[in-house]
């Protein structure tokens, strides 16, 4: 949950051993996906940070109406005033030669000395490292917020925090959280990446313009264009909760309510009785999360016809106007372990 537990146990001042049983989106939730970006993960309650969220939740399992852990941060740190960072920080696209080599060739004009890179932790440690090495060779120091573990939001406030200016390519959850924190951003509209999705990725997202609801993103999209900041900021606190943020005793008593409801202590909703018994029993036994998730069965099954999905994207024109085919090329290839990871690039 990349800190989100911590975090929210130390704004509503819980103890450290209290259980934070609640799924969230790895990334922003723009209201992209069939269902809530990641409800399918194992923990049984939903961290619902707005109402669309919220009401594409509610039928899947119990969902809590709670500001995205950013939020929270912010909210107890928003009296600290650290030195700004005079240089523009670059929200680079997930590690990999090829998507390294394109960004560059679109921001080679720039004085080096004036940029700094978050550089993602996606991947293989080889990537990682190779696209740390080839940023720092072109003069740009490289930054970055570290592994997805329960640092994460943290690490990546403060280095946000530090920054007047961001520069974005993709829209990557760091430039809603900048800019929500009052960061000015600029966009690079002509940029295309390449990574690897699973295999079924068409049909847990809805970019095609006639289901998918752009409005969140695109509204943001079209403030940052039109350097209407105060607008931008607004609607990305709107889309990380800020609606949510005085409710924090009415939160506490919530998520009380729902844990104390709660027959098994994992995502069992539209499971069979019987088979959610028997995978308690296999968890219990050998202690692998994927037991409980589903995903040790699937992976037996897709060992025999593995495939994921290569994509190249322009994510801004996607995010604004839906897919079309000009910005969005997609094509099913077979999977190769450490190679083409869902997730990578």
């Amino acid at each position: 949950m990349m800190g989100s537990a911590y975090i929210l146990k130390q704004y509503l001042g819980l103890d450290d051993d209290y259980p934070i049983c609640l799924s969230i989106s790895h990334g922003v939730d723009f209201n992209h996906t069939v269902s809530a970006y990641d409800i399918e993960s194992i923990e049984p309650i939903h961290w619902a940070y707005n109402k669309d969220i919220y009401e594409r939740s509610y039928n899947v399992k119990p969902a809590i109406k709670i500001p995205h852990p950013w939020l929270l941060l912010h909210d107890m740190h928003k009296s600290e005033a650290p030195i700004k960072n005079g240089k523009t920080l670059i929200i680079a696209p997930p590690p990999s030669k090829a998507n390294d080599k394109n960004l560059y060739k679109l921001i080679s004009h720039l004085n080096p000395l004036e940029l700094e890179i978050l550089v993602k932790h996606r991947g293989t440690d080889q990537k990682i490292d190779s696209s740390v090495k080839f940023w720092e060779s072109k003069g740009i120091k490289t930054i970055s917020a570290g592994p997805q573990n329960d640092a994460f939001y943290r690490n990546l406030y403060f280095i946000l925090s530090q920054f007047e200016n961001i520069l974005a390519c993709t829209m990557s959850s760091a430039v809603v959280f900048g800019v929500s924190i009052g960061c000015k951003c600029e966009l690079i509209t002509n940029y295309f990446a390449q990574g690897y999705e699973t295999a079924n990725y068409l049909t847990k997202t809805s970019f095609d313009k006639k289901s998918f609801n752009i409005n969140s993103s695109k509204e943001i999209i079209l403030s940052i264009k039109d350097k209407n900041f105060v607008l931008a900021r607004e609607l990305c606190k709107k889309i990380l909760g800020i609606e949510f943020i005085n409710n924090k005793s009415e939160i506490k008593d919530k998520l009380k309510d729902e844990c104390e409801k709660l027959r098994h202590p994992f995502n069992t909703y539209g499971k069979n009785i019987i088979i959610s018994r028997t995978r308690l029993i296999l968890f219990n036994i050998f202690k692998k999360s994927s037991i409980i998730s589903g995903s040790v069965y699937k992976n037996f099954i897709n060992k025999f016809n593995a495939h994921v999905t290569y994509i190249e994207m322009n994510e801004i024109d996607v995010f604004k106007d839906g897919i079309n085919d000009k910005n969005f090329i997609i094509k099913k290839i077979k999977y190769r372990k450490g190679v083409n990871d869902p997730g990578s690039a």
